[in-house]
Parts: structure tokens; sequence; C-alpha cells
């Protein structure tokens, strides 16, 4: 009888303030849930880390990985680590994942080659783009 009336006193104040209660459950909302997770599907997740791999190959100028392994291991250990990230969600069937962890190697790539071409800027030294 006292946890009844405690809860309709909680509604109450709850309904008062303005609280939305949807927040907490969502079955008490007509809004949609937020947090609908993507279907599994492999295809789609093989695809994305091909793409990633394959913009990378023609985004990454000929000696910039080398570069950063001597001048900027930081750089290079972060795509590396990235790079390895890849495997975990499509293991786990996490496509949302995926998409997350192609995005990740896609930014640490994009810091490698930023501070390659600045490094070559300042050297006065070209590169050449690697075509697959």
């Amino acid at each position: 009888m006292v946890v009844v009336v405690c809860v309709l006193i909680a509604l109450g104040v709850c309904a008062m303030s303005g609280l939305d209660l949807g927040r907490f459950r969502p079955e008490l909302t007509d809004q949609p849930q937020r947090h609908v997770t993507e279907p599994w599907d492999a295809v789609r997740a093989d695809a994305m880390i091909r793409k990633v791999m394959a913009k990378a190959v023609e985004a990454v100028p000929a000696g910039a990985l080398d570069w950063a392994e001597r001048e900027a291991p930081e750089l290079f250990a972060s795509a590396m680590v990235a790079c390895g990230e890849l495997q975990r969600p499509f293991d786990d069937k996490d496509l949302a994942g995926v998409r997350s962890a192609a995005r990740n190697y896609a930014a640490a790539l994009k810091s490698v080659i930023d501070a390659f071409e600045a490094d070559c800027a300042l050297s006065g030294t070209q590169h050449e783009l690697v075509m697959a």
C-alpha cells in the first residue's frame, strides 16, 4: 500500500513538474526510441571496410606511413590501432561499430597525411599519391 502511494505521488510530482517519463520509460511516450540498433549486415559491413581501405590507398601519399613511423610515431601508432579496431566490431556483428571504426581509421590517416604534407611543405619535397 505504501509503495503504491509513493509511486502515485512520484508520478504526480513528475507530471506537475513537466518531467518527461518517456526518458526513463520509452513505452510511456509516443516518441520513437532513439537508440535503435541496426540489424547486422555482413555485406554492408564488409563494403564499409573495403571502401575505407580503398580510399586510404588512394589518399595516403607514398612514403607517408614510413615517414610517420620515423618522425611521428604517435600518429603512426594511432593509425595502426585504428586499423586494427576495424575487425572487432565486425566480429561482434556491430554495424554501427564498423561505421565508427571506419571513421576513426579515416581520421587517424588524415592526421598522418596532414602532418606528412606539412613536413613536405616545410622541407620543400614532393610526394606522389599511391595508386592502386
